[in-house]
Order: C-alpha cells, then structure tokens, then sequence
C-alpha cells in the first residue's frame, strides 16, 4: 500500500475482523504507522474495521443488481 501512494483508507472486513478488533486494535496501528521514514505518511492513512459480516454478500449482490439493470461491463 506505501508503495502504491494509496491515502484513502484500509477497511479491514470479513467475519473475523469485527469479532478480533479490541485483540489487536491498537497493536495494529502501531505495527501499521512505525514505517520508518514512512510514518508520518502512514498516520495519516484512516483505518477502518467494518462491523457488518454481510458486507461482502452486499457488494455482490449489488454487483448482480447492476448487471441485471445495465447489463455486464
């Protein structure tokens, strides 16, 4: 992600992630932002753990819905 220039965000989802955040919540962002030299970039980078286990069924399903409508592509 440092090296792609990404600044937006990380969003950590899945069914485990919502269930371990407290676990390793803080450890994480400390592992996370200690980048060196790469730091304070990496600081300013929001991390976000989505709570919603169905996020990913969402996305398809919205996927699937767009392609009904609109067609594929």
């Amino acid at each position: 992600m440092l090296t792609a220039g990404a600044t937006g965000g990380i969003d950590l989802a899945g069914g485990i992630a919502p269930k371990i955040v407290s676990a390793f919540g803080e450890n994480f962002l400390t592992a996370f932002r200690n980048k060196g030299a790469m730091s304070r970039y990496a600081s300013g980078i929001p991390v976000r753990v989505i709570l919603n286990t169905e996020v990913g069924l969402l996305g398809a399903m919205l996927v699937a819905s767009r392609m009904l409508n609109d067609g594929p592509g």
